[in-house]
């Protein structure tokens, strides 16, 4: 009877040892799709063109063994137009005073232009834009950048979030050591860039990526 007893007790506590185990298993398994980032979606409009909207960026230059940090700020501080916006950089090793770009968001376009008026576009990204589709910068009869479309449903993950993103390859036809890797969200805009350069026949890689937005 005393082994019979001790066999049930035995197997009541490894039955519920059983049972712990799956509990915290099924626990574990829960976490870790808790803690999965879900990426914010596409979106299908260009919402981050808009006055007064800020970006903050960690950046991180690579180059001989060497690495160097740097925060870069994108500020759209006036609209000139309809379509057309002034964006202020400052990137803060560089200079007090920031470089002034041109974006222009037009018929479901997003594209950075050559002045306040909106000339020589070059596009970013279209609404219906597809998989290798091809955008050109053209100055003078010269083919500055080139634009390819490479994915349109990229996750990407910054300091701030993950998004889903379109990839984006920018080419200089007249510098085959440059190649900048651009990563697009409708919604916040450009979430990553990464550039690979040889400026002066070294190496040099470049991360910039999304911490801070103020919309």
């Amino acid at each position: 009877m005393k082994s019979k007893k001790h066999f049930i007790s035995s197997l009541q506590h490894y039955l519920f040892l059983a049972i712990f185990v799956c509990f915290a298993i099924s626990c574990s398994k829960d976490d870790d799709e808790t803690n999965t980032p879900v990426p914010i979606p596409m979106g299908d409009v260009f919402a981050f063109v808009d006055l007064n909207h800020q970006w903050i960026y960690d950046v991180t230059v690579s180059q001989q063994g060497q690495s160097k940090s740097a925060v870069d700020t994108f500020a759209i501080i006036e609209k000139m137009n309809d379509t057309v916006f002034m964006v202020e950089e400052k990137l803060n090793w560089v200079t007090k005073s920031g470089t002034i770009s041109y974006w222009m968001k037009n018929e479901g376009r997003f594209a950075e232009c050559y002045n306040p008026n909106g000339d020589y576009p070059l596009l970013y990204l279209k609404s219906d834009s597809k998989v290798g589709d091809m955008f050109y910068y053209i100055i003078a009869g010269d083919t500055t950048f080139t634009h390819r479309i490479v994915s349109l449903d990229k996750t990407v993950t910054t300091p701030l979030n993950t998004y889903k993103c379109a990839e984006i390859e920018q080419l200089m036809p007249g510098d085959k050591n440059y190649k900048r890797t651009i990563y697009i969200n409708k919604t916040y805009g450009l979430v990553r860039f990464d550039l690979t350069w040889k400026p002066y026949g070294t190496l040099m890689t470049q991360v910039t990526q999304l911490k801070k937005v103020n919309f």
